[in-house]
């Protein structure tokens, strides 16, 4: 009885050890994933951080100032502005849904919804803002430049067809009346003028400013804001519009509404705080010299963003309809075209 009792024993004491070595086998077998998990949910959220990136395109010079304190308060996360040199880079961008947010001319934004790329205009930042210039001493007023000639740049586009517009709403035959000098580029307006060989130019901010700063003798003739005004448009013509995609409207629009109204107080300080919008012009590399920030932000036309009316757009897309209908995509957009908060 001892023995079986001591055989008993025995057998229990290894079927214990059996149960242990098992027990820490299936343990050991089990790959540690702390880490691994950890990895995998490190990439999730930065995945998931990327896809919530809301990208602003937009070019740099007065058009980034609008930008300028919101890029300085980082007050909103998850933001990439994208500032590039060349209008051609920021159509693409749009063409190509790269921009979430985008600031295009006017009448791109106009084709942008009219070709179905999914945009909605939201408001306007910047407005006409380009000048005729003149050291012709014998010219005071447009009607005197009858005769003269008159050297602009972007033939076919916005600040010809508003020099057009201009001279029109004050008598003057553009094709009859002036003899019409383009350019190539809108950077050779500013050494024809300065070296002598245009006396009368077509000149858009900065540059208006950078030019008056440089010769004393240069006067602003009209500006083409101004004549717009009296033809019945209360802010001018839109020079500089916001559009958002429809998608990010969709997904998240209290974030849309979140950077609009950041977008809408970075607007207002840059109006009054032309020395503090210097310095940040200068240290983000805006575009635009401090000087002529201080001295010219007045002529930039910054401001009145909110859409209260679709009057505006619609006389200056009618103007640019006259002249071809693809100036604008087409035709003028209805009211579904524009963003409702």
């Amino acid at each position: 009885m001892k023995n079986k009792s001591k055989i008993l024993f025995i057998f229990m004491i290894l079927l214990t050890m059996l149960f242990t070595a098992c027990t820490n086998t299936k343990q050991e077998e089990i790959p540690d994933t702390s880490k691994t998990e950890q990895g995998e949910t490190t990439k999730k959220d930065e995945d998931k951080l990327k896809d919530s990136k809301v990208n602003i395109v937009f070019r740099d010079g007065v058009t980034a100032l609008t930008l300028a304190k919101m890029m300085d308060e980082k007050a909103i996360e998850n933001i990439n502005y994208d500032m590039v040199a060349s209008p051609d880079v920021l159509t693409s961008k749009v063409l190509n849904k790269e921009a979430d947010i985008a600031i295009v001319p006017s009448n791109f934004a106009a084709t942008a919804y009219n070709k179905g790329l999914g945009y909605k205009i939201v408001g306007t930042s910047v407005w006409g803002n380009a000048y005729i210039l003149s050291k012709d001493e014998s010219v005071k007023t447009l009607a005197d430049i009858k005769g003269k000639k008159l050297t602009l740049f972007a033939k076919g586009l916005t600040p010809d067809l508003m020099t057009r517009f201009a001279l029109k709403s004050n008598g003057i035959n553009p094709d009859k009346d002036v003899e019409m000098e383009y350019l190539s580029s809108p950077t050779e307006i500013a050494p024809a003028f300065l070296g002598g060989k245009a006396d009368i130019v077509v000149a858009p901010e900065p540059m208006a400013t950078a030019i008056t700063l440089k010769d004393e003798k240069a006067v602003r003739l009209a500006s083409l804001n101004e004549e717009a005004k009296k033809a019945g448009m209360e802010n001018g013509y839109p020079q500089a519009t916001l559009i958002v995609k429809e998608e990010l409207i969709e997904k998240d629009k209290d974030l849309v509404d979140t950077i609009i109204a950041s977008y809408e107080n970075s607007i207002k300080w840059a109006v009054e705080n032309k020395e503090g919008l210097a310095t940040l012009s200068e240290m983000y590399e805006l575009g635009v010299q401090k000087p002529a920030v201080i001295k010219g932000l007045e002529n930039m036309n910054i401001g009145n963003f909110v859409i209260t009316s679709t009057k505006d757009y619609d006389k200056y897309f009618e103007i640019l309809k006259e002249d071809n209908p693809q100036n604008i995509g087409g035709k003028i957009p209805d009211l579904n075209a524009y963003y409702e908060k």
